[in-house]
């Protein structure tokens, strides 16, 4: 069966090292305040930002995309792993165990629920940067649109009827017009959504299992 493209299939596939190359550092700097946040979460703050750096500065002069293939799922579990390997490599010269200047968070260890780990952490913001993505895109398609780019800042309100009342007043609308306006707009941040999600997997029929996993990210923050 064959599959349509995606940003990240087409970049496995590529054949082309410096085609390939381009490919992975736009991609990788896109998501890099997810790798940001891995490493904060990893290792002491004040070295986050050199670990990221390097983290990129290696993947691209090894070329380590080089090492996913067809298989390779999508680009989110890709980049975890490799995250995973280096933070591995520089845990015990960089972690804040080893830091004989850091004391524990008693007010966390008291806590009953126990704090997010890296993979967590980095999950939840990968998952931010694709939904504020998403939105930067249907922004974008919406500036011939001015009534729907108004409703925007409404995208993930959860208004109760007298608040769409007083919004509804200020466009001079309806509430039952600015109702049905809102559901097509958020049926057109769904589709960018998947279309987000879809450019970053080897096989688009995941799609549904990827958002799924995505939205259960997002309401467990």
């Amino acid at each position: 069966m064959h599959f349509p493209s995606t940003r990240w299939s087409l970049l496995v596939a590529a054949a082309d090292p410096d085609q390939s190359r381009v490919a992975w550092e736009a991609l990788a700097r896109s998501y890099r305040p997810a790798i940001v946040a891995y490493f904060r979460a990893r290792f002491r703050p004040e070295v986050a930002e050199d670990l990221t750096q390097q983290f990129l500065t290696e993947s691209i002069e090894s070329a380590w995309w080089t090492r996913a293939d067809a298989g390779t799922a999508s680009f989110r579990t890709f980049l975890r792993v490799l995250l995973q390997r280096f933070g591995a490599r520089h845990h015990e010269r960089f972690s804040v165990e080893h830091d004989p200047n850091w004391q524990a968070d008693d007010s966390a260890a008291e806590s009953s629920a126990p704090a997010p780990g890296p993979e967590q952490i980095f999950e939840l913001r990968f998952a931010q940067i694709l939904v504020h993505r998403a939105e930067e895109h249907l922004k974008a398609s919406l500036q011939e649109d001015p009534a729907q780019l108004a409703l925007l800042p409404m995208l993930f309100a959860d208004s109760g009827h007298g608040d769409l009342k007083q919004v509804a007043e200020q466009l001079s609308l309806t509430p039952n017009t600015l109702t049905q306006r809102l559901k097509r707009l958020r049926v057109r941040f769904k589709a960018q959504l998947r279309s987000e999600i879809g450019e970053l997997l080897s096989d688009p029929e995941n799609l549904d299992v990827e958002l799924q996993g995505l939205l259960s990210t997002l309401r467990r923050a």
